[in-house]
């Protein structure tokens, strides 16, 4: 219905780490041929080329990029196939080490760094973990995830497929973060798929957050160029993402936690979650037609982006009060900084010329924007180019 409607995630940057990705396959034909392939990497072994020789190595990240963003229509359409990617390969094949875990860090600061909108990860790391671990804060790819979303990216990943695991049960990390959209999977007919991971996590949290088809989804196959079926919560994870894409591509403004309650009460037990498939399954069509979350609260918006030389800042108080506008860079250093007072609901629009605070230029690149209005600390991402 989305589709039908004309959204598909054009504009939204999506990254996905994963072994490796074949987009040399008929699914992201479409992809390649308006150059939404942004950028590669490979953190495995060095340079940018994801796609390696064909074999099984490239296997998963081919299948996971063909669900949310593949299109050969009659074969296969993504959730969110008109958007735009940024492709790690973070994973091997021949082992599970702890470099990984590294190699996920490094790509997440690499993607947000390029302003993706949202992470889509098929991925965790159980091996040098226990249960008792799983508080959100201990593991240190959900660290990252967490940092990621404080700077405005909306990390999604599978819940992992340790169901059946006397020994595990529970999500897998980064899934145990409080601020990571847990995926987990059902089957055709809507039940629990018995593989995907439960909660609760080890400080009580409900976990998964959603669930979504991860039984017998239509995925690219990268050994033979053609098309088949696969099983997992990797797969669940990107469906779900894809549908994330198409709420932030008709809502721009929508912050992550307007997603997230939204997406709540629009599932299918939204006021029975449980720690099998937390909210249940998501009706999009019924998200996408809320009101905010929050829809009485204070906003920042960014004109133009990217910004060349100049920036304008439109600080929308919803109440009488105090603010503080700051500007970072990646580094976490502070740029700039203004204080604004509102005596009423209103705009205040404040124009940078682009100079820190010792007045010279800054350089181009991303920057950090947070207004601290009240309890709100509200982040966008700047794209700024100097002459």
């Amino acid at each position: 219905s989305l589709h039908n409607s004309g959204l598909s995630g054009h504009n939204i940057k999506i990254g996905i780490m994963d072994t490796g990705f074949d987009t040399s396959h008929v699914a992201f034909a479409r992809m390649r041929s308006e150059n939404r392939i942004l950028t590669t990497r490979n953190f495995l072994d060095g340079g940018n080329d994801v796609m390696g020789v064909p074999g099984g190595q490239r296997r998963h990240g081919t299948e996971v990029l063909s669900v949310i963003g593949g299109f050969d229509e009659g074969n296969l359409i993504g959730t969110a196939f008109g958007a735009s990617f940024v492709l790690a390969k973070t994973e091997s094949l021949t082992a599970e080490i702890q470099a990984e875990e590294d190699y996920w860090v490094a790509a997440s600061e690499w993607m947000e760094s390029l302003g993706v909108d949202i992470i889509s990860s098929s991925l965790g790391y159980i091996d040098w973990y226990d249960t008792t671990q799983l508080n959100g804060h201990t593991a240190i790819i959900t660290q990252a995830a967490d940092i990621a979303n404080q700077l405005g990216v909306v990390v999604v990943n599978c819940a992992g497929n340790e169901g059946g695991n006397i020994h595990w049960r529970k999500v897998v990390p980064p899934a145990d973060g409080d601020s990571v959209i847990a995926v987990g999977a059902v089957n055709t007919d809507g039940f629990v798929s018995y593989f995907s991971s439960q909660g609760p996590t080890a400080d009580g949290r409900i976990k998964p957050d959603f669930c979504a088809l991860g039984e017998q989804d239509r995925v690219a196959a990268s050994d033979n160029g053609g098309y088949g079926f696969d099983n997992g919560t990797s797969f669940a994870a990107p469906l779900l993402a894809g549908g994330i894409a198409l709420l932030l591509e008709e809502h721009p403004l929508w912050r992550i936690s307007d997603i997230l309650a939204n997406l709540k009460r629009a599932s299918s037990i939204t006021n029975h979650p449980n720690n099998a498939q937390g909210w249940g399954i998501p009706n999009f069509v019924n998200a996408i037609n809320m009101e905010p979350y929050s829809p009485q609260r204070s906003l920042l918006i960014i004109t133009p982006q990217p910004a060349r030389d100049s920036v304008v800042f439109n600080m929308i108080f919803s109440s009488a009060s105090t603010a503080i506008l700051t500007v970072y860079d990646l580094s976490g250093a502070k740029v700039q900084e203004w204080d604004e007072t509102a005596t009423e609901p209103s705009t205040v629009i404040k124009v940078w010329d682009g100079r820190n605070r010792s007045n010279d230029k800054v350089a181009s690149g991303i920057y950090i924007c947070v207004f601290r209005v009240g309890d709100n600390n509200i982040r966008q991402k700047l794209a700024y180019f100097s002459r």
